[in-house]
C-alpha cells in the first residue's frame, strides 16, 4: 500500500447520522486534517434528506449511519447504488453500533465499496479508514479492506 494521496481531489463529503454529536465528532476530524485543502462537508440528520440529496450531488465519500428513524442507512445506500445514480461508485463509510445482517437477497452492487464502521468509534480508527479510501485503492481493493471492528489492519 501506498502511502502516496491525492488530497486536491477530495472535495464534497457527506455526513448523515440522526445524533448530532456524531455530525459534530466527524466533521471535526475532517475539518482537523492539514491534508484537506479543498474540503466542503454536509450534514444531514434526516436520512430521507440524504436519500433525495444522493440522487441530485455527487460526493467523493458518505459516511452514514446505519440505523436511524424513517430512513436507515440501507436506504442511502440503495439510492447511491441506483443504476442511474450520480454516486453508484462513491465510497461509503456505514457507522453502526452493531454489525448490520443483510437478508442475504441484498444486490452486491449496493454494498460494493462500502466500508462498515462500528460504533462507538475514535478519531484513530476514522482516520484509518480516511486512509484506506485517499490511498487510492481500487474499487476491488476497497472490498478487500471492508472492516468493521478493532481487528482491522
Amino acid at each position: 500500500m501506498t502511502d502516496s494521496v491525492s488530497i486536491n481531489e477530495v472535495k464534497n463529503i457527506l455526513i448523515v447520522d440522526d445524533e448530532e454529536v456524531i455530525l459534530d465528532y466527524l466533521s471535526d476530524i475532517l475539518e482537523d486534517q492539514k491534508i484537506f485543502s479543498n474540503l466542503k462537508v454536509k450534514q444531514f440528520d434526516n436520512g430521507c434528506e440524504a436519500v433525495d440529496e444522493v440522487k441530485i450531488k455527487k460526493y467523493d465519500l458518505i459516511f452514514t449511519d446505519f440505523v436511524m428513524p424513517k430512513c436507515n442507512g440501507f436506504s442511502i445506500m440503495k439510492a447511491a447504488r441506483s443504476p442511474e445514480a450520480i454516486n453508484k461508485e462513491t465510497p461509503i463509510i456505514c457507522m453502526s453500533g452493531y454489525l448490520p445482517k443483510f437478508n442475504t437477497n441484498v444486490p452486491f452492487e449496493i454494498l460494493d465499496s462500502v466500508l462498515f464502521l462500528e460504533k462507538p468509534f475514535t478519531e484513530e480508527k476514522v482516520n484509518r479508514f480516511l486512509k484506506i479510501f485517499l490511498t487510492n485503492y481500487d474499487q476491488k481493493d476497497i472490498k478487500k479492506h471492508s472492516i468493521a471492528g478493532e481487528n482491522d489492519a
